[in-house]
């Protein structure tokens, strides 16, 4: 039976209704947001109709807040109303469509708690697209958007890695839209809440007025304070990437480490494996590993702590997206050392809480055999990243900063007219 504690009613409009096990670090995040705030405010949940959100709601487990699923299915996607939906929601730069945002002004179950609501929040920036509708219906509530991403660096960098003109057009455009839509965003809402100091700059370049407060994610997990590399009783030597695999960027990254970088250190530490867990791997990524015996491509799994506590390195080669890195965090808080690329190592700590961070090809290979071949070296930089991170991203941190922000006095953020 859900449990509606005291405090302030909060109402969330979230893209993706969290669950245990959910197989994206957004949507990991957002479980854990929603078990520390619903300790502390009376919490309804509200996410679009979609085949995983309609599981999840009914899938009780011990969530301690109310969640609804609101709108249709999606099939009215498909055919000449579905390429109109998705050439508005381009132009739009950041919503959640049209048809979404439709079904949320029709669902009488969320316009009421909106109204009896103190707090609105938006989790992820596209859902802040209603953030006007509410503003007119809820004048009393306060409204926080959590900003996964700045979306517009992501698209900015995919225009300038791009090659084909066609692409670059694309993506151009693309980011042009977000710009817009972002800085509507950013104005809309009272407090928006980033991962790291580099996305508030990112936010105020955007909105100069903005209120932007940096959180550290909750990330601790049972058995971390304990883990140790355990390099000491194995005889081969284990690398690791995570990451759900559908994203592009995931897809990207390591199939650039598994065209330069593979080959030679296999020719160098023959007994090394390769291990990519995530959800959704590519057909070109499977196959890899299909010809390669000592290459492992998980797919979804329920649970990777057995995959960090195996592992000797984790690898972060991200040349695209934005936003902080949970996995390297993540990794991080198992005593794993970390070798990144600049993007992978954006907004978490600094150079020398990791092995490297470097975007050529030789000096990541050559750290990567260092590493691998001495183990003072890893557990050196992994100790030194540990410690960083137990103190950054622990639990107690993470639930006062959502004390002081939730439990605000009412009134407390920038007004709108």
């Amino acid at each position: 039976m859900t449990v509606m504690p005291t405090g302030p009613k909060v109402l969330s409009l979230t893209l993706f209704a969290p669950y245990s096990g959910i197989p994206h670090a957004g949507g990991e995040y957002v479980y854990r947001h929603y078990r520390y705030l619903a300790k502390i405010s009376s919490l309804h949940v509200f996410a679009p109709h979609s085949n995983d959100n309609a599981d999840a709601s009914r899938n009780v487990d011990d969530r301690q807040y109310k969640l609804s699923v609101f709108g249709c299915d999606d099939s009215k996607w498909f055919g000449i109303r579905g390429a109109w939906l998705l050439l508005v929601k381009f132009i739009r730069g950041v919503s959640l469509g049209l048809d979404v945002e439709r079904g949320a002004r029709r669902c009488v179950e969320m316009n009421v708690a909106a109204k009896s609501a103190e707090v609105i929040e938006f989790q992820w920036t596209e859902s802040a697209s209603l953030s006007r509708y509410f503003r007119r219906i809820a004048p009393q509530a306060r409204q926080t958007l959590i900003a996964h991403d700045v979306l517009s660096q992501r698209w900015r960098r995919r225009f300038k890695s791009e090659k084909s003109t066609a692409a670059r057009i694309f993506y151009f455009g693309r980011y042009v839209f977000t710009v817009l839509a972002e800085r509507r965003r950013f104005a809309s809402v009272d407090t928006i809440l980033v991962f790291s100091d580099k996305d508030a700059g990112l936010v105020r370049n955007l909105y100069r007025s903005a209120d932007v407060r940096v959180v550290s994610p909750p990330l601790m997990e049972d058995g971390m304070l304990e883990a140790r590399s355990q390099a000491s009783s194995k005889n081969s030597r284990c690398i690791l990437f995570t990451g759900a695999m559908s994203r592009p960027e995931n897809d990207e990254g390591i199939r650039w480490f598994a065209d330069e970088i593979w080959r030679d250190v296999k020719a160098e530490i023959p007994d090394c494996r390769l291990v990519i867990a995530g959800a959704g791997p590519s057909p070109e990524l499977l196959n890899f590993s299909e010809t390669h015996h000592d290459v492992l491509v998980t797919g979804r799994v329920d649970d990777l702590a057995p995959f960090y506590r195996d592992a000797d390195v984790f690898i972060s080669p991200m040349f695209n997206g934005a936003g902080v890195k949970f996995k390297n965090i993540i990794a991080m808080l198992w005593g794993l050392p970390i070798l990144s690329t600049a993007i992978g190592a954006e907004g978490i700590g600094s150079e020398d809480l990791y092995l490297a961070v470097t975007d050529d090809r030789n000096v990541f290979r050559e750290t990567l055999l260092r590493a691998l071949r001495n183990r003072d070296i890893r557990h050196g930089v992994a100790a030194k990243a540990k410690a960083w991170a137990f103190a950054t991203y622990g639990d107690e941190q993470f639930a006062k900063q959502l004390q002081d922000i939730y439990l605000a006095p009412a009134g407390e953020g920038r007004s709108h007219s």
